[in-house]
């Protein structure tokens, strides 16, 4: 395991990491939506939403990768297989997030460029785009529940004091 995953300024990773996907993943599906949902998106909105998801997908793996660190650190003091659990399913939300505003992105870009040249081009194209639509609306609420599910287990771990204060992050280097 990377040292970066296991502890920064002797804090445990995770700390630092999980902050990240907590935050994007609800911004990027309120932008993916509002993007699944207007017929015509910008093409700003389409890039923003198309390379923060793809980075939310990385930020959530470092997530995970940290918690595993620290779920080395704290070993068997702490039962946290439903966090590990929901965080798992997080990350494949989020990855499913980001294939569908992938294909989203590129038929409204491909129909946008191909809406002047006639209705048999835009046609398939309008369907495909309402198929990626409600995919992404669909994984872009599931993505946003999956992690507050995960936030609130991993707060409820730590401010329930069930995480002991002395797990040690340096620990893990003995």
């Amino acid at each position: 395991m990377f040292a970066l995953f296991e502890s920064i300024n002797d804090l445990p990773s995770h700390v630092f990491f999980v902050h990240v996907p907590i935050v994007a993943i609800p911004v990027m599906s309120l932008l993916a939506v509002i993007m699944g949902v207007l017929r015509h998106p910008p093409a700003w909105l389409r890039h923003i939403v198309l390379g923060g998801t793809i980075l939310t997908v990385v930020a959530t793996w470092f997530a995970i990768q940290s918690g595993q660190a620290f779920d080395e650190i704290i070993g068997d003091r702490v039962n946290t297989d439903r966090h590990e659990s929901l965080g798992n399913t997080t990350m494949w939300f989020a990855l499913g997030l980001a294939i569908a505003v992938i294909g989203l992105s590129y038929v409204t870009a491909k129909a946008a460029a191909s809406f002047a040249a006639s209705e048999e081009i835009a046609t398939p194209m309008k369907q495909a785009r309402i198929v990626l639509s409600a995919a992404t609306i669909l994984l872009a609420g599931l993505s946003t529940v999956w992690v507050v599910r995960t936030g609130e287990e991993g707060a409820k771990l730590v401010w329930n004091g069930v995480i002991p204060a002395e797990a040690d992050p340096a620990e893990v280097d003995e």
